[in-house]
Protein backbone atom coordinates (compact mmCIF):
# COMPACT_ATOMS: atom_id res chain seq x y z
CA UNK A 1 0.00 0.00 0.00
CA UNK A 2 0.73 3.51 -0.49
CA UNK A 3 -1.01 6.51 0.43
CA UNK A 4 -0.78 10.11 0.36
CA UNK A 5 -2.77 12.63 2.56
CA UNK A 6 -2.66 16.16 3.03
CA UNK A 7 -4.02 17.68 6.73
CA UNK A 8 -6.01 21.18 6.69
CA UNK A 9 -6.68 21.84 9.97
CA UNK A 10 -9.64 19.41 10.76
CA UNK A 11 -10.17 18.95 6.74
CA UNK A 12 -8.29 15.83 4.90
CA UNK A 13 -7.70 14.62 1.67
CA UNK A 14 -5.80 11.76 0.38
CA UNK A 15 -4.88 8.49 -2.63
CA UNK A 16 -4.27 5.50 -1.19
CA UNK A 17 -2.56 2.69 -4.14
CA UNK A 18 -3.07 -0.78 -3.45
CA UNK A 19 -3.56 -4.45 -5.22
CA UNK A 20 -6.69 -6.21 -4.62
CA UNK A 21 -6.78 -9.78 -4.90
CA UNK A 22 -9.88 -12.38 -5.47
CA UNK A 23 -9.49 -16.14 -5.66
CA UNK A 24 -12.70 -17.29 -8.18
CA UNK A 25 -13.36 -21.20 -8.03
CA UNK A 26 -14.64 -22.40 -11.89
CA UNK A 27 -14.84 -25.97 -13.01
CA UNK A 28 -11.87 -25.32 -15.09
CA UNK A 29 -9.60 -24.23 -12.03
CA UNK A 30 -9.19 -21.82 -9.67
CA UNK A 31 -8.44 -18.51 -11.00
CA UNK A 32 -6.83 -15.07 -9.40
CA UNK A 33 -8.59 -11.82 -10.07
CA UNK A 34 -6.09 -8.70 -9.52
CA UNK A 35 -6.90 -5.29 -9.13
CA UNK A 36 -4.79 -1.97 -9.42
CA UNK A 37 -7.04 0.10 -6.78
CA UNK A 38 -6.92 3.58 -6.15
CA UNK A 39 -9.03 5.33 -3.05
CA UNK A 40 -9.38 8.80 -2.83
CA UNK A 41 -10.34 9.97 0.39
CA UNK A 42 -11.62 12.81 2.02
CA UNK A 43 -12.02 12.83 5.86
CA UNK A 44 -13.24 15.69 8.53
CA UNK A 45 -12.04 15.57 12.41
CA UNK A 46 -14.66 15.50 14.88
CA UNK A 47 -13.19 16.07 18.60
CA UNK A 48 -9.70 13.30 17.93
CA UNK A 49 -12.06 11.32 15.74
CA UNK A 50 -11.36 11.47 11.89
CA UNK A 51 -14.29 10.39 9.86
CA UNK A 52 -14.61 9.71 6.40
CA UNK A 53 -16.73 11.99 4.40
CA UNK A 54 -15.98 10.63 0.60
CA UNK A 55 -14.81 7.17 -0.70
CA UNK A 56 -14.26 7.12 -4.44
CA UNK A 57 -12.95 3.83 -5.69
CA UNK A 58 -10.92 3.72 -9.07
CA UNK A 59 -9.97 0.15 -10.72
CA UNK A 60 -6.85 0.92 -12.86
CA UNK A 61 -6.62 -2.41 -14.29
CA UNK A 62 -7.98 -5.77 -13.43
CA UNK A 63 -5.42 -9.28 -14.81
CA UNK A 64 -6.92 -12.99 -14.50
CA UNK A 65 -4.13 -15.01 -13.60
CA UNK A 66 -4.19 -18.66 -13.11
CA UNK A 67 -3.56 -20.95 -10.20
CA UNK A 68 -1.29 -23.71 -10.30
CA UNK A 69 -1.37 -27.09 -8.94
CA UNK A 70 -5.28 -26.09 -7.43
CA UNK A 71 -8.88 -28.03 -7.76
CA UNK A 72 -11.88 -26.92 -7.05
Amino acid sequence: HDMDVIVDGDNAWGETRSTAEHRIGAPEGDTLLVWAIRYQDRWRRAGEIWKFTRRTLFVDWEELRPIKGTST
